[in-house]
């Protein structure tokens, strides 16, 4: 017995040893990674704004409906048709999100009847000195919209993308940077001239922070 104690003692060192590390490993992974920061429409009612080059008229319109394919709710952005595009956006974010190197957003929309009047959507970020960022591709989105029904569109905020953003200089700080904490979060729908008003539900945005990658 003498023997034997000295040798499950330290079985048990190393035993504890190696799952101290693997938590270790599983917090250091948690915190790269980050927590999602997500807009639930099917399920909450956030408060949200919109703006569009005819706000002055307030013919747009949000409005909180029951989406007929799910039977669960849905935030309806109405476009009056004026101008050529619609802002849908938290000023401020309900939920404060934390600064990231790499943000994967998606955002879940349908509708009853194809939207070929739409250009394409793209992800809003207006940073703490009111820098205003658009990150998307209406091009490789121009065939998503030729359909009824649900989408799921995916945009990737980082290094690459930030330097072809499309940028509106507001405030002092114009720096090429999103700098935290942030003023407005949100899509925003650009529209071909002379379109049809539409009606497009949204389900939700999700935002993943991802681990930057080219850390070592």
């Amino acid at each position: 017995m003498d023997n034997i104690r000295p040798l499950l003692y330290g079985f048990l060192r190393s035993t504890a040893k190696m799952t101290i590390l693997v938590l270790a490993w599983f917090v250091a992974v948690a915190a790269c990674a980050g927590a999602e920061w997500k807009l639930d429409f099917t399920s909450s009612r956030p408060p949200m704004h919109w703006w569009s080059p005819a706000k002055q008229d307030n013919t747009c319109s949000l409005a909180w409906v029951t989406n007929a394919a799910t039977g669960r709710q849905a935030l309806e952005a109405y476009w009056d048709g004026k101008g050529t595009w619609m802002h849908v956006y938290q000023q401020p974010p309900s939920q404060p999100m934390a600064p990231f190197d790499r943000l994967l957003v998606r955002v879940k929309l349908s509708s009853d009847i194809p939207l070929s009047g739409v250009r394409g959507c793209s992800v809003r970020i207006q940073d703490a000195d009111m820098e205003t960022f658009y990150f998307g591709d209406s091009l490789r989105q121009k065939n998503i919209w030729k359909k009824a029904g649900a989408r799921e569109l995916a945009f990737m905020i980082d290094e690459t993308s930030l330097a072809r953003a499309h940028v509106v200089k507001h405030g002092t700080n114009v720096n090429g940077r999103i700098d935290f904490p942030l003023k407005s979060f949100g899509i925003s729908f650009t529209f071909q001239d002379g379109a049809a008003p539409m009606r497009i539900r949204l389900d939700g945005i999700s935002c993943t922070p991802l681990p930057n990658a080219t850390a070592r």
